[in-house]
């Protein structure tokens, strides 16, 4: 035998799955609202870096006492990225903690747990943030473009007792999965020219002015690539001075 509400019980669920209708509205609205907060806080405390990083001469000094995992400070002349680089203990706490160690989406620049003052290269991961064009890494998509490419040829590293500059080469998406470019120090000429050509291979854009050589000391600057997960945006560059 069938089963059917009469009228007051049909009222009693619509008015049920109305009240569950608002309930899930009010829940979304106070999510986007508490999301749109948190982006605007990290936002801000990313400008402020910024500001402390372009107006003053003894701005490591200052971020070193907010985290002594800093390392540099990487900075284009024009601002087109200015922020501090740190180095943890691992390569996964500033995937999602800000430079002062609170919980960020956006997380902050640090450069592979693995690296040592010997290695040849040295590789600074930072996160591609895709609904702010100006956040962390996410500049450098733009330097798969030719003319970005060539407008921000240059960066320093700011140490606490020196600068480097370095003049980036080329622009490449990488393949995720290729572990033999994901090397940070060569046995020989032969073994660095192998790497080299790899590495080329994934080039799509190139400098006929700053050309890497086996003695030279090099950046790699890393992202995402919001167009196919498994790729990765790696920018090459070489120390000049």
């Amino acid at each position: 035998m069938g089963w059917c509400m009469d009228n007051k019980q049909k009222k009693s669920l619509i008015k049920l799955m109305m009240i569950m209708a608002w309930m899930l509205l009010i829940s979304t609205s106070t999510y986007l609202i508490n999301e749109q907060k948190r982006i605007y806080q990290e936002k801000n405390k990313e400008q402020s870096i910024k500001k402390m990083i372009d107006e003053n001469e003894h701005a490591f000094d200052m971020l070193a006492k907010i985290n002594p995992d800093l390392l540099a400070i990487l900075n284009f002349d024009d601002a087109f990225i200015s922020l501090p680089i740190v180095k943890g203990t691992d390569n996964a706490y500033y995937l999602q903690h800000a430079f002062d160690g609170s919980y960020s989406s956006q997380g902050t620049a640090f450069v592979d747990v693995r690296y040592q003052n010997t290695d040849q290269i040295m590789f600074i991961y930072g996160h591609n943030v895709y609904y702010d064009p100006n956040a962390m890494f996410s500049p450098l998509a733009s330097l798969l473009d030719q003319d970005e490419f060539e407008r921000h040829d240059k960066f320093e590293l700011i140490y606490q007792d020196h600068k480097e500059s370095y003049g980036i080469c080329m622009s490449l998406l990488v393949d995720v999965e290729d572990q033999q470019v994901m090397q940070t120090q060569f046995a020989s000429l032969i073994a660095w020219q192998t790497w080299y050509e790899r590495l080329k291979s994934y080039a799509m854009l190139e400098s006929s002015y700053h050309v890497p050589s086996f003695a030279d000391k090099m950046v790699i600057l890393q992202t995402c690539y919001e167009r196919d997960v498994n790729k990765r945006i790696w920018i090459v560059a070489k120390k000049i001075s």
